[in-house]
């Protein structure tokens, strides 16, 4: 190898010196350039790894089921726990009452009273007091040393049961069928924890109820306090035809619209029958709908809409309304009319049926009741109804069916007094309403003559129930007096209930935002 000179070798070395440097240089922007982003890789992973466990945290519902809502000295109710008492309720029947189909639609509601912004709120608030009230007898029970027993944690179960059959019927996991409708991450001990206070609450208030009485005095006492108008009722057609006047009218055109509608209520009120009533009202609604597209639906629904049967007529009120006051009268005869005029309406009323009494003899019966809630699918109930039904007919006599309502009855406050109700009224107009209700199950019962030896199944959509027929029980007011005097000193015994067995909310909250619903989306 040829040597280099020493000046070869010096420029060489300054050479490579400088290239080390523009290396070292380059390499320390590299450096300092890779440091940069591996901290912003750090800091972005950070961020998005702590979002990532954010939302795993609260898919898994860990937040919901840590976040204490109310406690006791006994007992703590969690968000998860709330959210399911929350959606329960909403099932039950709110959503249906306002027409909805799913709870996020309540929060286009607006709720016009209070401090409410909408109707989720509202009901948010309804399913916190319900809590908070179940924890104070809860807790009442508790101190008194009450628990549950077998057969109350067996029905816990079949309530668990349910839910997880719910699930598999629609080939879906347990927990992702209750987060979808019960809320992220609401699990199934969080449920039986909530139903262990709900029944042991269900429990003392039996027990507050099982301990009263009313006596006979207790009894007349309210009766005359209550008065015998109380119970007569009126059935009549009440057609309100609207004036109809604009702002933009003169005062010619107001009075020729007003004189034009007074003249039509007084020929509804001229009708001699109820049927020449009835057509002159439907030529009336077909001209006031006439721009309707579906004017046929309208007329129907406006003649359904001025029927009105079973009306209360309360004779101690001073009415302002002189409607009420032309129907608050005993002497009111069948094809009476009378027409009503106010700022906006001409009214005709056509008395259908005069004012009659309603304070008849109850039907009394013997009730056993199969509440389908506490069976984990409703073909058990059915079952155990066909079973006892068996059981009965091998010894179809009163004193029996009072044993197997005893035996079997899960309601302890109607088992201890054999199952025995008089309070089976039930009006035309609730019965057309609700012929589901069990009253209205008896009614129908008792009309298709579905009695065999003294006993009825009755197929509900809450129950199941073996009923004895006893005949005549008290009268409607006797029934209402009694209840009344039983309410009154059943509210004096628990008033104190809040002070004595005090529920803490959070932070003094009194409105809690349930967990959401987890949805395909998430």
């Amino acid at each position: 190898m040829k040597k280099r000179s020493n000046k070869q070798e010096l420029a060489a070395l300054k050479a490579a010196s400088i290239k080390k440097e523009k290396h070292d240089a380059t390499m320390a922007v590299l450096y300092i350039l890779s440091g940069l982003l591996c901290t912003v890789l750090v800091v972005t992973g950070g961020v998005l790894g702590f979002r990532a466990i954010r939302k795993s945290y609260l898919d898994s519902g860990r937040k919901y089921r840590n976040t204490v809502v109310y406690q006791t000295d006994h007992f703590e109710v969690n968000m998860a726990m709330f959210s399911y008492r929350f959606y329960s309720d909403l099932y039950s029947g709110r959503l249906d009452a306002l027409g909805l189909d799913s709870p996020e639609e309540l929060k286009d509601q607006t709720f016009e009273e209070g401090e409410f912004k909408n109707y989720y709120e509202y009901a948010a608030w309804l399913s916190a007091n319900s809590i908070r009230n179940d924890l104070s007898f809860a807790e009442s029970a508790a101190v008194k040393g009450l628990s549950l027993s077998e057969a109350e944690l067996g029905y816990i179960q079949a309530r668990l049961d349910r839910l997880v059959k719910n699930a598999q019927a629609r080939n879906m996991d347990t927990e992702v069928y209750l987060s979808e409708n019960y809320g992220r991450g609401v699990r199934l001990t969080d449920i039986e924890d909530l139903l262990k206070i709900e029944f042991l609450a269900e429990k003392e208030r039996t027990t507050v109820s099982m301990g009263l009485s009313a006596t006979e005095e207790e009894i007349n006492r309210r009766l005359e306090n209550n008065g015998a108008g109380k119970y007569y009722r009126i059935d009549y057609y009440m057609v309100v035809i609207p004036y109809g006047i604009e702002d933009k009218d003169s005062e010619e055109k107001k009075e020729q619209k007003r004189l034009q509608v007074k003249e039509q209520a007084q020929a509804l009120a001229s009708c001699k029958d109820l049927d020449s009533y009835l057509a002159l009202s439907e030529e009336i609604f077909r001209e006031l709908y006439k721009d309707q597209d579906n004017v046929d639906e309208y007329v129907e629904y406006a003649l359904k809409e001025a029927h009105f049967v079973g009306e209360k007529m309360d004779f101690e009120e001073i009415y302002e309304n002189r409607i009420d006051r032309y129907l608050a009268d005993l002497d009111l005869k069948a094809g009476d009319t009378t027409v009503v005029e106010d700022s906006k309406n001409a009214t005709a009323i056509f008395v259908e049926k005069a004012p009659y009494s309603i304070d008849q003899k109850n039907d009394a019966y013997l009730v056993l009741d199969l509440y389908l809630e506490y069976f984990s699918a409703d073909s058990e109930a059915d079952r155990l109804l066909e079973n006892i039904l068996k059981e009965y007919e091998s010894e179809p006599t009163e004193e029996h069916f009072r044993e197997l309502v005893r035996k079997y009855s899960q309601a302890e406050a109607e088992a201890a007094k054999d199952g025995y109700t008089d309070d089976t009224y039930i009006s035309d107009a609730d019965y057309e309403d609700a012929p589901k209700s069990f009253n209205g199950l008896l009614r129908t019962a008792k009309e298709n003559n579905a009695f065999k030896n003294n006993v009825a199944t009755l197929y509900g959509a809450n129950g199941r129930y073996l009923v004895y027929a006893l005949g005549e029980g008290q009268t409607l007011s006797y029934v209402e007096a009694r209840q009344a005097v039983l309410e009154e000193k059943y509210s004096a015994t628990v008033t104190d209930y809040p002070s004595l067995y005090k529920v803490t909310p959070k932070e003094e909250q009194e409105i809690y935002s349930p967990a959401p619903l987890y949805t395909a989306e998430d």
